[in-house]
């Protein structure tokens, strides 16, 4: 695979990274045994999509918690128009977009939710925690809870998926949240990264290896919702059917989403993690 080239610079938006080769499925995913810097630096310059760590998190301990999340009275549906069937336990920053009651609501979860969450898994390590203490750890910069507008942000969202229940492909960009932040603008790209506490039938994590402006988001969306149209997409570049335990990490910057369920509960727990540079640390937000 060759190092990936930075596309055209769109408005305000940092240069964006695409694999320039995009290869096969196999070649675009590498599976490591454990979270290191080189994995991370190779999926961040883009000449991987996909870093996959089985059994990054304890399937037994995946199985013991699973049904705690799925029952927490926390739990409530995504209220953007076609993601109705995703539950998740607490609020992304995304849907604070142009909307002042969910952005107080946000910041005022932000902590109660980190440690609801963390109380959740005791006397055990949380996932979302295991990953935070390992990045910064890996990376030189060290890794910190991000604060884009001098306010604590959440981490660690819970997503559970029931049959039917799929996500639509879209892109996370933050600078698109929080067009008006300095911080937020500072970022050269950030990954997603989701660990797998139950699988399903079906509920594939879908990769599309291109980025595109806002502008270019907006014109391919389905009228009414957050999501493109998958028949504008072409065959997705990577599919991936998690296993228990998996840490899975890709740029959330490219075009990605979740086919259906088709019978069983998905459950993960997820966050976003900032790259600003390899000097700097990493942080991460949901």
């Amino acid at each position: 695979m060759t190092a990936a080239q930075a596309s055209e610079n769109f408005g305000s938006t940092p240069p964006l990274r695409i694999i320039s080769n995009r290869g096969t499925s196999s070649e675009l995913t590498r599976v490591s045994s454990k979270l290191d810097y080189q994995d991370l630096q190779a999926l961040l310059e883009g000449d991987i999509a996909i870093l996959r760590i089985p059994k990054f998190y304890s399937q037994k301990l995946c199985k013991k918690y699973a049904s705690k999340m799925i029952e927490d009275d926390r739990i409530s549906a995504y209220q953007n128009p076609g993601a109705e069937q995703v539950n998740r336990i607490g609020l992304s920053y995304f849907e604070t977009y142009e909307n002042p009651m969910l952005y107080e609501q946000y910041y005022q979860q932000a902590l109660p939710n980190i440690r609801q969450s963390r109380n959740l898994f005791l006397p055990n390590l949380s996932p979302m925690d295991q990953l935070r203490l390992e990045l910064e750890e890996v990376w030189p910069g060290g890794a910190t809870l991000e604060n884009i507008e001098g306010k604590t942000m959440s981490v660690g969202l819970s997503r559970v998926l029931k049959t039917n229940a799929e996500i639509l492909p879209h892109l996370d960009v933050l600078q698109w949240d929080a067009p008006k932040c300095l911080r937020a603008n500072e970022l050269k790209t950030q990954l997603a990264g989701n660990v797998f506490l139950q699988v399903a039938e079906g509920g594939e994590l879908e990769l599309w290896c291109q980025k595109m402006s806002r502008q270019e988001y907006e014109m391919m969306k389905i009228p009414g919702s957050y999501g493109i149209d998958r028949k504008l997409l072409g065959n997705p570049d990577v599919t991936i059917q998690p296993e228990v335990g998996d840490l899975i990490l890709f740029q959330s910057t490219y075009v990605h989403a979740v086919k259906p369920v088709t019978a069983g509960v998905r459950v993960t727990m997820s966050c976003f993690i900032g790259y600003r540079s390899a000097n700097q640390f990493l942080s991460y937000w949901s």
